[in-house]
């Protein structure tokens, strides 16, 4: 375990600056990861048409920036989107779509999403529909 973080601590004091980086820890091992990459900024690199253009992503990896935008307040390219999650941030977002609908599954109260479930309950009935 002592390894582990030593691990860590190298990568991060020599790289992790430098090339922005996290690193997340768990019991055997860690994850190292770009900053700039996350939920948010991959969802909206998926339904941005430009997708993961070297300005796009900063501009999305900014918890300021105004995403979605308003020319993406309905994307095209997909008829409807269901996303369903814990991430309040991420489903504040995408309710500002015209075609999405948000199931925020946390266990906080917010008003961030169309709707709240139980994350459990939500799983379970998605594999009822996906059965039919």
């Amino acid at each position: 375990m002592k390894f582990i973080a030593e691990a860590q601590n190298h990568i991060y004091d020599s790289l992790g600056e430098r090339y922005r980086l996290r690193i997340i820890p768990s019991l055997s091992s860690f994850i190292v990861l770009p900053k700039i990459l996350g939920r948010t900024t991959a969802v909206a690199a998926i339904l941005d048409p430009t997708g993961l253009e070297k300005a796009n992503i900063d501009r999305i990896a900014n918890d300021t920036s105004p995403w979605p935008t308003q020319d993406m307040g309905e994307v095209n390219r997909f008829e409807y989107i269901l996303a369903v999650g814990s991430d309040e941030s991420l489903m504040n977002r995408l309710k500002r779509l015209r075609n999405a609908e948000t199931v925020y599954t946390g266990l906080r109260k917010t008003g961030g999403s169309n709707w709240r479930c139980d994350p459990d309950a939500v799983y379970r009935d998605l594999e009822e529909i996906v059965k039919e």
